[in-house]
């Protein structure tokens, strides 16, 4: 029975005792559609580091299941297939809530330790952000979308869901945090701004563990992209990006495809902006893979790119993009 293996930097299908996986239709399928490449002499196909291991994992188990051939998946392997699908499901029952927050008008909402009064339009984007899983708010500038965001942040962190916040957003973005989170809470927060020289910033993403509120600009999240990485898997963290559009490149963007892979270690993903396609409809595909990185929402970035150009697009797009953004 051939194998599947990922380590979380290289995949590998072992196909020893099924040889013909390595000739005609079965390798040029497995080379040429997945992408892994065959070593002749370990008799293995390989991906090092793949961006997209979850997908390329469910397309060699969909393809050998229809070839009737067994695979036997290790346990990242299983485990990043599983959270794929599940991913799936829950983006389904997302699209159903965040329409039906949307349909309603919310009178209050108690947010726990907010000593600022929330305006009554920014209480039903509380309750967006807070029943759909990964969503985007695009109200527009002097809106309170920091306040909204916070006010998220403290009802599910009184639910348990999450316990720190990092922001990732434009230098000029980390006064406003710190002063708005002092302004809803009454209190300065526990705060960690990700700067200085690279030794400095590393030992502190290692060791400062009381800290709830950390700062990073874009750049410096590519700098740090490991350190944040195994950061966000020792808590519970809304990753939020400030200024979202930041990341509109569809392709060769190094700031998008990092917090594209950062935004997989989340429990949780919000953006914010007043401008979500400063340049056209497909500025838009980064953000909301962010948010939904097994890409069943906006699909891969060719088919998108495609139809995002179409002129007719716009309606069909915000159709399938109400449910997960709101806007003031």
């Amino acid at each position: 029975m051939p194998a599947l293996s990922y380590d979380g930097t290289t995949l590998v299908l072992t196909t020893s005792d099924r040889p013909e996986l390595a000739t005609g239709r079965h390798r040029l399928f497995i080379s040429s559609v997945v992408g892994l490449r065959y070593d002749e002499q370990t008799r293995t196909f390989r991906a090092t580091a793949p961006r997209e291991a979850p997908k390329l994992i469910e397309q060699l188990v969909d393809y050998l299941t229809r070839v009737g051939v067994d695979c036997q998946l290790d346990g990242r392997s299983q485990l990043e297939l599983n959270s794929l699908q599940k991913d799936r499901d829950v983006l389904v029952r997302a699209r159903e809530d965040g329409l039906g927050i949307k349909q309603k008008e919310f009178q209050s909402i108690e947010v726990p330790g907010l000593v600022r009064q929330l305006m009554p339009y920014q209480i039903n984007s509380v309750m967006h952000a807070i029943t759909v899983p990964h969503s985007a708010n695009f109200s527009v500038p002097g809106s309170g979308k920091t306040t909204i965001a916070l006010s998220t942040y403290a009802v599910l962190k009184k639910q348990g869901v999450v316990s720190k916040i990092l922001v990732i957003g434009p230098r000029s973005c980390f006064v406003p945090w710190e002063e708005e989170y002092e302004g809803c809470f009454g209190a300065r927060p526990r705060v960690l701004r990700v700067v200085g020289e690279p030794d400095h910033r590393r030992f502190l993403l290692r060791t400062a563990r009381d800290v709830e509120l950390y700062l990073v600009t874009y750049q410096m999240a590519v700098n740090e992209s490991r350190e944040l990485a195994n950061l966000l898997q020792t808590a519970d963290f809304l990753l939020i990006l400030d200024e979202s559009h930041y990341i509109k490149r569809l392709e060769g963007g190094i700031w998008a495809e990092n917090v594209l892979e950062l935004g997989r270690y989340a429990k949780k993903r919000l953006i914010l902006t007043g401008t979500p396609a400063p340049n056209s409809l497909v500025d838009l595909w980064s953000q909301f893979t962010f948010l939904w990185p097994s890409k069943s929402l906006l699909g891969e970035r060719a088919a998108f790119k495609a139809q995002a150009e179409q002129a007719e697009s716009a309606e069909t797009l915000k159709d399938r993009l109400e449910p997960f953004f709101c806007r003031i």
